[in-house]
């Protein structure tokens, strides 16, 4: 089975009070009990980079398992 919360984050006003790694353990735990060995998070930030989710998911011990590629182009 699959999970996939979509859109959750944690507004800029109330971050660095550890709601968001909370929110993610949290998530983590429903997983384990419903016998998921494995989650996937997507992400909007770019991976190198310091932004507030991706800090978050590598101290929950996340890797980089795959990149997402997308295409855009000025209208």
């Amino acid at each position: 089975g699959s999970l996939n919360p979509g859109g959750v984050g944690v507004l800029p006003a109330y971050r660095r009070r550890g709601i968001g790694s909370r929110l993610l353990a949290e998530c983590l735990s429903l997983l384990r009990e419903r016998g998921m060995r494995h989650a996937t998070v997507w992400t909007f930030s770019y991976l190198e980079s310091e932004a507030p989710a991706v800090v978050l998911y590598r101290r929950a011990g996340a890797t980089v398992g795959r990149r997402k590629m997308g295409w855009e182009k000025a209208l």
